[in-house]
């Protein structure tokens, strides 16, 4: 019975430590496949932080940071459930658990796992977000690159006007546009500066960001100088236009008076005396007039100098300026010498016709057969037309027409060098 009753205890004995060897054996069968659970999604977590794609714009590096956000959360919570299960190993190590070595290195083994994963995953989530820094600033780059070459077309335009109205409202809108210009030159500023911290700060792209900092400064000084040209071509063209248009006033002037000397003369006193006025009129406006075409003139001279971009033109209108003044200073005086010479032959035709008049009346009183009825008569007529009348008459005509004959003679060559249509009598 002793034996027997040994025995038994020996059984039970038995049975009981192997319940708990296989109480602890289905532990450690869930504890490791828990582990392994783990360290599968570490691996495929692996894989996924092994991609090297950083994306190849804004939204998509912005959709790659939203499943690094996802995979950096699952990070937290494995490690979460790593460090229990590294709790249990400890627990069981109490418990002098049979293969708590086996589970404590699996643990461990896949707390290390955890670890290098986690190291990768920030390096990747700081390779992302300077992707991200990156492709944003490239973006405002080529936004802002693509106002400036939009502006540049703009200001690189040929075209100032063909009027004064037309440059005055160029100026207007380019004004405009260079406080566009100036209100942007804050932001294109603020991009260069934080390219060049890029490049300071080393970034992964900074030889791309350096080339892209050159170009936005290669574009903005030369938005800024063909802003500057356009303005100076259209303070040019403003003053050019207003150059024309005095050339224009100065132009009809000459054509107005031109009408008024290549009118015809006709022997009528008062005919010619209103010209002989309107003439010497004109005179004193040519002297006014001759002031202005000279300092025309003079600003033409300063446009070409400075190399005006209309200085053809200039140079082409002052020059028909110049000579329609000339014509018509000729023309003014060869008409006041043709109208000098057609008053003297008036006045001449008119002394001849009243002597001729007198002469003829002489001669009638003279030819009367009235030869007195007496003495006193007879003297009385011999007196009337003796020595101080006819004899005198005579002399005092001859000499005075032959004073207006010689008088007229210096202007008689005149007559064949001025124009014809000023010679109609």
């Amino acid at each position: 019975m002793e034996e027997l009753s040994a025995d038994w205890n020996h059984l039970r004995e038995t049975a009981k430590s192997k319940q708990i060897r296989l109480l602890q054996a289905n532990k450690a069968v869930e504890f490791v496949n828990s582990v392994d659970e783990i360290v599968h999604w570490l691996k495929e977590a692996d894989e996924v932080l092994r991609n090297d794609d950083l994306g190849k714009d804004v939204e998509s590096v912005i959709v790659l940071l939203k499943k690094h956000a996802t995979v950096e959360t699952e990070l937290c919570q494995k490690e979460t459930h790593l460090e229990d299960l590294k709790k249990t190993s400890a627990k069981f190590e109490q418990e002098n658990h049979f293969a708590h070595s086996v589970m404590s290195k699996k643990v461990q083994e896949a707390m290390e796992m955890l670890e290098k994963l986690q190291s990768q995953a920030i390096a990747l989530k700081e390779n992302l977000e300077d992707s991200r820094v990156y492709h944003s600033y490239v973006k405002d780059i080529h936004d802002a690159l693509l106002w400036i070459k939009e502006k540049i077309a703009l200001v690189s335009l040929s075209d100032f006007g063909k009027s004064l109205v037309e440059v005055q409202s160029m100026m207007k809108r380019h004004q405009l546009l260079e406080v566009d210009v100036a209100n942007n030159n804050s932001s294109t500023k603020s991009l260069i500066e934080k390219g060049e911290q890029l490049v300071r700060s080393n970034h992964q792209q900074s030889p791309e960001i350096e080339k892209l900092v050159e170009e936005l400064v290669r574009r903005r000084n030369e938005l800024r100088d063909a802003a500057s040209l356009r303005k100076l071509r259209l303070d040019d063209a403003v003053q050019s236009q207003q150059f024309f248009i005095q050339c224009h006033e100065i132009n009809s002037w000459i054509i107005e008076k031109d009408l008024l000397v290549s009118q015809k003369i006709h022997i009528d006193n008062d005919f010619i005396q209103s010209l002989l006025k309107r003439i010497e009129g004109l005179e004193t406006e040519l002297v006014t007039h001759k002031v202005q075409v000279q300092g025309l003139q003079e600003e033409a001279d300063l446009f070409v100098k400075r190399g005006h971009f209309e200085s053809a033109e200039i140079t082409q209108q002052m020059e028909a300026i110049t000579t329609a003044f000339d014509d018509l200073l000729s023309k003014v005086k060869s008409q006041k010498e043709a109208l000098v010479v057609k008053r003297r032959l008036y006045q001449f035709f008119r002394d001849s016709e009243e002597m001729e008049d007198w002469i003829n009346s002489q001669l009638t009183v003279a030819s009367s057969e009235d030869y007195g009825k007496d003495l006193d008569d007879v003297d009385r007529l011999i007196h009337n037309f003796g020595k101080r009348t006819i004899f005198w008459a005579i002399i005092i005509f001859s000499k005075s027409s032959r004073k207006n004959v010689f008088n007229l003679r210096k202007y008689v060559p005149l007559l064949f060098y001025v124009p014809i249509h000023y010679l109609v009598i």
